[in-house]
């Protein structure tokens, strides 16, 4: 869902993962078959991510770009330490959804500041295997665009309200999920 930004990272992410190999046994790329080299210019952008629990997605790694734009390092964070608690059963449902299909999916949020400046934000994530073959990582991409000019860091205790306008799953070979979260309130 194009929201007005430049998506065609988001679509070259999705033509690079394609392009990745599958072991045996496995149903999507080891997350060791990412090559830095081949995600160059979209890495300030990229996230790479492990499910350890239903609520703990800890952040792997959090590109240059992204860190800026929320102002501190968030590599070694757990995800849902910047979500809203009452999206946390969203959040976990949509993680299970895209690990344990596995998909893709393409999101799109929107959150007001307290100074009412609106941020949008589409991502897409695709699952990863672990070195046995279990989908546990995702690659992610998050672009990210303000009504106004960010010239401070999006500070997620600013923030009053984010609204999840969109989910879209992306069918890799193995459908969509069957049950596929609700968006939240």
């Amino acid at each position: 869902m194009a929201i007005g930004m430049d998506t065609k990272p988001l679509d070259d992410l999705l033509a690079y993962w394609h392009s990745l190999p599958i072991a045996d046994g496995a149903k999507v790329p080891a997350k060791s078959s990412l090559s830095p080299r081949a995600l160059k210019p979209h890495l300030p952008n990229i996230g790479i991510f492990e499910r350890i629990s239903r609520y703990d997605v800890q952040i792997r790694l959090f590109g240059t770009e992204l860190d800026k734009k929320f102002g501190q390092m968030l590599t070694g964070a757990n995800l849902f330490d910047f979500q809203a608690r009452d999206q946390w059963e969203f959040y976990a449902d949509y993680y299970a959804a895209v690990l344990d299909t596995p998909a893709g999916s393409r999101l799109v949020r929107k959150s007001v500041d307290r100074n009412d400046n609106v941020i949008t934000c589409e991502s897409l994530i695709l699952p990863l295997a672990d070195e046995a073959g279990e989908a546990r990582y995702t690659v992610g991409m998050l672009l990210i665009e303000s009504e106004s000019p960010l010239n401070d860091p999006i500070d997620p205790d600013r923030i009053q309200q984010t609204k999840i306008i969109h989910v879209e799953f992306v069918d890799i070979g193995h459908g969509l999920p069957a049950n596929p979260p609700a968006l939240p309130g």
